[in-house]
Parts: structure tokens; C-alpha cells; sequence
């Protein structure tokens, strides 16, 4: 047998924010967020939770069910009342209040609200930075989506009927004064305005706002804008004056945006205004945390590609103004002073573990994710308390393979660890199979790309435009073909010399469609060898002998395989270049 060298293009996938909703104390001293990752060495659930960090990091609350995701915590300014959104887990939240949203509702931690009316109103929670009061988007008869005001001292429910919330709604319900709080609203026309106790009060902006943040006496806005065909813009509004200026310019607005226009700028304003806090993306092209005063002034830098390399994917302010809070794609918690720039980690890099290739025992694999590796290191994997060999890694994609020790047909977690253990982990929980046959793509990442066979020299692809002779000999390489005699130990390479490893449940059968204008069915496809490859760890082959007849040059090639825990089998199809008369 010849050795074929696998090359993986190492694509980057879509992979979610580890930690979001950041949000913390006027002082700085409490944060809280929303992550999906468990700390360490606990059984958490899986699905977004709330977390705390103080002194450390604990665990506030997390689903009871498994569609809920916790999400969106808020804090009082003094830290004494929090709150969070109980959404569905498949649920993707970008603006407050815009039609009919997923089943969710508020929570309300830290304080008793009389005659609690938040179990009656569906909808997603915003805490005024008192504690005194809470807004919540809530659907009523017809999917009309209103704002209510509640008064968590009384349990008052008012119903902002006719209004609409500005942007995410962060920022946007100020202290209570004169008996209710000033919330930043948007009427029936999409203009600004300030309500209070049923009067309102409009407000000129200069720009169309897709996101605004007000500080607590409601005499400062912050908002950003989108307007098609020009740049974002992060504009300070004064309220008592009406005068505006122009803090930031960003980027040229894409084309063909949403509805709901994505911030760029994410920004965070301090309780008193004076100061406001984004996100913007450097020469590198990846975000870092900005500081300026709302005035225009002392603009500075708090984190940039020296000391977060891999950028920022979300951040917080105090309500003094005096500290930051960072999230980045790779795991860590930055806590930042501002008045000094010192910057504290307080977690570490945290391997994301996003997608498993094949469940099958003993067969190569493919974790992808975030922060799977470091720079000349290979990361420790293990399958429940089985170490698991590692053949390669990279920052999104690990190659490794599932032990023979793993017990087929029960639950096992996979975690990733290297260097010193951060406080969380992710954890990726799968059920292992005897079998789970599937073809692999010999050039592409094992999670995208053509499923394209070889010639049979090994040195070709067997391509539309370098098709297959009939008769000849090709070869395929595939995943989760299950045991195979003589065995192969966990972690050794398949011996080039005989005897072949032969799969002990070879395929029920590989057919190719031959449906032409003369015929109609399958014929059949001998296939000589199946086994694991030689020179490699847990890859198997296929050897495969194109059916002569055939009258399509793109045919399919189906083949089943054996499915040991449940019965039956399962049908593992490529496409098959062939060149016919």
C-alpha cells in the first residue's frame, strides 16, 4: 500500500464569543457576564449561564431546561440588585424590542417585588443603574411588541404603549426622579425621546441613532450611526442644550445592512457622562478598547496588539469611569484601570471546544474551535479520563484520536488543556459509536470541501476533469470505520507491512446510480480493501474498482455501513468521476 500525504487547510470557522453581556458596578468591584463554558472541574450545563466575578469567579444561575440560555445580565450601580434574560438557547439577540422574540422573560435577583408581575410579562429585562425599576420588551395580543416600565418598590406595571426601545435598550432607563425613572425611548416615526411619568420630551438628533447609551441623570447621550453610504459615527448629545459633537468616525457603512444595523462602535458610558468607552478595530484588524472623554478629549488606547494580540470581542465601563472590563476571542478577562492602564488577567486563555468530525472509537479526528493551541506546543486531550493522542494542532482545529479504551454507545466529555488551567473550561459532550462511516476529503478541512477519491497511483484526485477509468482501481479515505483485525494499539500508526488491518464490518454494500437515458438503477462496486491506512493513526481507506457501464461521467458513489448500537445502517455518499464514451 502507498501513503498519501492528508494536507488540512486550516479554515477558520464561525465560532462564538465565549463571554458577552459584560456589565459591572459603579465602582468596578462586581462584574457580571454570560458564558457558555463551566468552571472548572464542576458539572455545570452546558447552555449560557451568569457569572460573577468578584474575588473570584462563582457561578450565579444557570438553565433549568435545556432550550434556556441565561443571557444579558444587568447591575445596579451599587451592586446590590441584578438581573438576567431567560431566552431560548437557539435564540440570536441583537435589538431590545423588534417583533415578535422567542419565548424569554426576566429575572430579577436581590430585591422582592411586590404582587411580582416580571412571571406574566414575556420579554427581555433591562435594569435601570439604580435598581428601582426595570424595563421589559413584552408581546402583546397581535405581536405588537411594547415596552413596560415596573417599579420593582411597588411591582407597577406601566405599559409604554405607541414607543419602542432605541438600539440593544443598554444605557437607556436612567435613576428614578419625581417617582419613576427617564427612560430613552423612540416613538412611532423612529424619533428620539425622553419619557418620564407619561409626558415626553423629544430630542433632535443630528443622525438616525441605531444604538445609544444615556448616563443616569439623563443629561448626556451617546448614540451611533449608520447612515447608508456614509460612516459610523459615535456622536455626543447634550440633552439640555441639544448641541452635538462628534467623538469617533469609523468605517464606511456596508451595503444591503439588516434592520437592525450591528454596532460597530459597542460603546459604554459612565454614570455621570463624562466619559465613554468603545471598541474600534486597529491596523491589524482585529477590535481594541478605546477611552475618550465626552467632551472630545484624552482619547487613548486601553488594551492594542501588544498586549491583546488577538483583539477584543467585547468590554465594559464602570460607573465611575475608573475601571475596564475586557473579553477577548481567546478566553481571557481583562481587568483594566483607566486612570493607570495597568491591565490584570483574570482568566487565562480557555480552549473553546465548538464541533466534534465523528463520534467512532479509534478513528482519527477533528475537534474545531478557539484557543486550541499555543504557539509550539501540542494541547493535553482526553475523552472522559482516556488521554487521547494528539497528531496535530493549530488555533482552530485539533487533530487527535478518540482511544479504542472509549466505551461505545455512553456519553463522554472531551476537554482540552495546556499551559496553567484557567478558571473555566468548555467542554464537549458526545455519545461514542462502534461506527459511524464517513468519507473524508483528502485536501480540504475535514468540515467543509469536496469528498474527492485517488487515483490509483495515489497521485492524483479523482476530479470532473481528471476522471476515473473503468475498472480502475481508486481509493477513498474515511473516518469511524470501526474495529479492525489485526488490532491496532491507541496511538500507533498503522504497520506499512503485511498483514492489512482489515475493518472486521466491512460495508453492506457500495453501489454507484447509473440513471441515463438507456438505464435506470445501481451497479455494483467491488471493493478489494478496507482497513485502516498504512503509516497512518486511526485513518482508514477504501479501496474501490469503478463498475464498467456506467453512463454518467458525475455519478454517486452510496455505501452503508453498519450502525452496531441502534441496528440497521447508515449511507455515506461522494460523488464519483468517471469517463464514459
Amino acid at each position: 500500500m502507498k501513503k498519501l500525504l492528508i494536507s488540512l487547510s486550516l479554515l477558520a470557522l464561525p465560532v462564538s464569543a465565549q463571554y458577552t453581556g459584560l456589565v459591572t458596578t459603579r465602582d468596578g468591584n462586581q462584574l457580571y457576564f454570560s458564558s457558555s463554558l463551566r468552571l472548572r472541574g464542576t458539572s455545570e450545563v452546558d447552555s449560557p449561564k451568569i457569572f460573577r466575578y468578584s474575588t473570584g469567579f462563582e457561578l450565579i444561575q444557570q438553565p433549568t431546561a435545556s432550550w434556556q440560555a441565561l443571557v444579558e445580565p444587568q447591575v445596579s450601580a451599587d451592586g446590590t440588585v441584578a438581573g438576567y434574560t431567560n431566552s431560548s438557547a437557539s435564540s440570536c439577540i441583537e435589538w431590545f424590542c423588534n417583533g415578535a422574540p422567542p419565548p424569554e422573560f426576566g429575572v430579577i435577583i436581590g430585591v422582592q417585588i411586590p404582587h411580582n408581575p416580571l412571571p406574566a410579562l414575556h420579554g427581555r429585562l433591562r435594569l435601570a443603574r439604580d435598581g428601582g425599576s426595570v424595563m421589559i420588551c413584552r408581546v402583546d395580543v397581535g405581536d405588537l411588541v411594547d415596552p413596560h416600565l415596573i417599579d420593582l418598590r411597588t411591582g407597577q406595571v406601566t405599559d409604554l404603549k405607541g414607543l419602542n426601545a432605541l438600539g440593544d435598550g443598554l444605557q437607556t432607563v436612567g435613576d428614578s426622579t419625581g417617582g419613576g425613572p427617564i427612560v430613552l425611548l423612540l416613538d412611532q416615526t423612529s424619533s428620539p425621546l425622553l419619557y418620564h411619568k407619561g409626558a415626553t420630551t423629544r430630542l433632535h438628533f443630528s443622525h438616525a441613532a441605531i444604538l445609544a447609551r444615556m448616563n443616569s441623570e439623563a443629561t448626556v447621550i451617546v448614540y451611533e450611526a449608520a447612515d447608508p453610504g456614509g460612516k459610523y459615527e459615535l456622536i455626543v448629545h447634550h440633552v439640555g442644550t441639544g448641541t452635538e459633537q462628534i467623538l469617533q468616525v469609523g468605517p464606511p457603512v456596508p451595503a444591503n445592512l439588516p434592520n437592525n444595523t450591528p454596532s460597530y462602535f459597542q460603546p459604554w458610558l459612565s454614570d455621570d457622562g463624562s466619559s465613554v468607552l468603545y471598541l474600534t478595530v486597529d491596523a491589524s484588524g482585529h477590535q481594541q478598547v478605546f477611552y475618550e472623554a465626552t467632551n472630545g478629549s484624552g482619547e487613548r488606547a486601553l488594551t492594542n496588539l501588544t498586549s491583546v494580540p488577538e483583539g477584543v470581542s467585547a468590554a465594559t465601563l464602570s460607573g465611575d469611569g475608573t475601571i475596564a472590563y475586557a473579553a477577548t476571542p481567546d478566553g481571557r478577562i481583562l481587568r483594566i484601570s483607566v486612570p493607570s492602564g495597568k491591565m490584570d488577567e483574570l482568566a487565562g486563555r480557555t480552549p473553546q471546544l465548538i464541533q466534534l468530525q465523528n463520534p467512532a472509537v479509534g478513528s482519527v479526528n477533528w475537534i474545531s474551535g478557539a484557543a486550541l493551541s499555543a504557539t509550539g506546543t501540542l494541547p493535553q486531550v482526553l475523552v472522559g479520563d482516556v488521554p487521547a493522542p494528539v497528531i496535530s494542532a493549530e488555533p482552530t482545529l485539533v487533530k487527535f484520536q478518540i482511544p479504542w479504551e472509549v466505551h461505545p454507545g455512553q456519553p463522554s466529555e472531551i476537554r482540552l488543556q495546556y499551559g496553567p488551567p484557567p478558571p473555566f473550561e468548555s467542554v464537549l459532550t458526545f455519545t461514542a459509536a462502534a461506527i459511524n462511516g464517513n468519507f473524508l476529503s483528502p485536501l480540504a478541512n475535514p468540515f467543509s470541501g469536496a469528498l474527492l477519491g485517488l487515483h490509483h497511483d495515489f497521485h492524483s484526485l479523482v476530479t470532473s476533469s481528471d476522471p476515473a477509468l473503468p475498472g480502475e482501481i481508486i481509493h477513498f479515505y474515511l473516518t469511524g470505520l470501526g474495529p479492525v483485525t489485526p488490532s491496532v494499539a491507541t496511538g500507533e500508526r498503522t504497520p506499512a507491512s503485511a498483514p492489512l488491518h482489515r475493518v472486521v464490518y466491512p460495508p453492506v454494500f457500495c453501489t454507484v446510480s447509473n440513471i441515463g437515458t438507456t438505464s435506470t438503477g445501481f451497479l455494483n462496486a467491488p471493493v478489494p480493501f478496507v482497513g485502516l491506512a498504512p503509516g497512518y493513526i486511526g485513518l482508514y481507506q477504501m479501496d474501490l474498482q469503478v463498475p464498467q457501464g456506467l453512463v454518467n461521467a458525475d455519478s454517486a458513489l452510496s455505501c452503508a455501513f453498519r450502525m452496531l448500537e441502534g441496528g440497521g445502517y447508515q449511507v455515506a455518499a461522494v460523488d464519483l468521476y468517471v469517463q464514459v464514451p
